[in-house]
């Protein structure tokens, strides 16, 4: 077969390379033979002639007839095929300026509806000396509703951030029931539950630790003023290391633990080490409380009695805190450093900020010349 012999065929994508005969010269796909007639034939080709074309308007017009309804909440959607636009909602013409095309930005836009509030002028009805402006008290039982089953939390020192605080409160606490979440410009967060046994079942399974900073829980009512009160006492997780074998019982590192602080709980990897005696040994953490009046111990040093009564070995626990709470020597409480105590207002004399000035700033003159 020459090359004379071949023509090529571009009437569409599926048509290949024929030779002078009609035989496709190379394979096309869905081709197959029947065993009743010996031409190949193929299948897309044949299927394509028992298909009927549908029209738009006739598509539209059977659907609007057929009661199929394209509901939407603030716009009308419509099909848009080859240049002809037909509207979905009956009483638009098919194909006129009225029907917008819908993008895809519309379909996906949040048509939340805006929600109005009477916001106009008012006068207190009630006269409170020392008071501007006196809420009623259907508005403070309509707020009070609102937040039933609410708590509201903050963080000693500095907070963690917010996207932190809601990956762990959604991941531990929706167990409890906890429905809502937020957070004020004051650093407060605020924690909604459905119901008030899983609000205060959620409180009785604390102290809770997040990132290994405890978060003070409080339930809210209209009565409290928001503040972040400075506290005598606060749950540390501690770890214990180079902890004795033979100290790692249930009196061993109660004992420890009591040096440190009033004893509130094990780690699942301690309290094994504790029942078997067997596991990890490197450290022991616990939970403790620590108090204002006792500075933090960085080590315990513990005594064990030989077994033939002949004196005792003494072993140095390190002590480590996996955070320490911010703490006021003057004040003798925690959530607050001695640098910002408000007993100590730091006021500078206009002496030291003269001097201060004359330091930073040197008068410079002009450069003699040289002669």
């Amino acid at each position: 077969m020459t090359a004379a012999e071949l023509f090529f065929s571009f009437e569409g994508l599926d048509n290949r390379v024929m030779d002078v005969e009609g035989t496709t010269w190379l394979p096309r796909r869905g081709t197959i033979q029947s065993q009743t007639e010996p031409r190949k034939f193929n299948l897309i080709d044949e299927l394509s002639k028992l298909s009927i074309p549908i029209s738009v308007e006739k598509l539209c017009s059977d659907s609007e007839s057929a009661g199929i309804a394209h509901t939407t909440r603030e716009y009308a959607p419509t099909s848009e095929f080859n240049g002809t636009s037909c509207a979905a909602d009956k009483g638009k013409p098919s194909g006129s300026g009225s029907a917008r095309r819908v993008s895809f930005a519309n379909v996906v836009k949040d048509n939340k509806e805006t929600v109005k509030v009477n916001f106009r002028v008012m006068e207190s009805s009630e006269i409170v000396d020392g008071a501007d402006v006196v809420i009623p008290l259907s508005s403070v039982k309509q707020v009070t509703d609102r937040y039933a089953n609410t708590l509201y939390g903050y963080f000693l020192g500095k907070r963690l951030a917010f996207l932190v605080v809601d990956f762990y409160a959604k991941n531990n606490w929706v167990k409890y029931g906890l429905s809502r979440i937020m957070m004020n410009a004051r650093e407060f967060f605020f924690f909604k539950f459905k119901t008030k046994e899983g609000m205060d079942q959620m409180v009785e399974d604390g102290p809770w630790m997040i990132r290994n900073v405890p978060i003070i829980l409080k339930q809210w009512s209209a009565s409290i003023k928001l503040e972040k009160e400075d506290l005598k006492s606060i749950p540390v997780w501690v770890k214990m290391h180079d902890v004795p074998l033979a100290a790692f019982t249930e009196d061993g590192l109660s004992l420890l633990a009591s040096k440190i602080g009033v004893p509130k709980m094990l780690d699942s990897y301690t309290a094994t080490m504790c029942a078997e005696s067997w596991g990890r040994s490197s450290y022991a953490r616990a939970l403790i409380e620590v108090q204002t009046g006792v500075d933090l111990k960085k080590s315990v040093t513990v005594a064990i009695p030989s077994l033939d009564g002949n004196g005792h070995s003494m072993v140095e626990v390190k002590i480590e805190y996996d955070w320490e709470p911010v703490r006021c020597s003057s004040c003798c409480v925690f959530g607050h450093e001695d640098s910002s105590c408000p007993k100590n207002p730091q006021v500078s004399s206009m002496g030291e900020t003269e001097k201060r000035n004359n330091d930073e700033f040197q008068d410079v003159g002009a450069k003699k010349k040289e002669t």
